[in-house]
């Protein structure tokens, strides 16, 4: 893979990155606002896209750490809140059975 290749697959992985990173950042504000975020498909989307950069050369790999570490952790966040949103609507029809 040729330098200008390389730069190529870069820009494209980590544009994809972002996009993933700003999608699950908008499900953490709806979530914020008491709203459950709709996200169809993204755990398949983003197992891809974990996929591919993994198969990329290592120089390419390498050149994404961080922004696939940003990801990742915005997908973490994403899914304490998830719990957390989760146990409180749990909370919520447990008290309406309980009265």
């Amino acid at each position: 893979m040729s330098n200008f290749d390389q730069k190529n697959a870069i820009n494209l992985f980590k544009n994809a990155l972002n996009a993933q990173k700003e999608r699950l950042n908008e499900a953490l504000r709806q979530l914020n606002e008491g709203n459950t975020p709709l996200l169809p498909n993204i755990e398949e989307e983003i197992a891809a896209l974990c996929g591919q950069v993994e198969k990329a050369p290592p120089v390419v790999a390498h050149a994404l750490k961080y922004d696939m570490k940003e990801m990742i952790a915005v997908a973490e966040e994403l899914v304490q809140a998830l719990e957390a949103h989760r146990a409180n609507l749990q909370d919520k029809i447990d008290s309406k059975d309980i009265n």
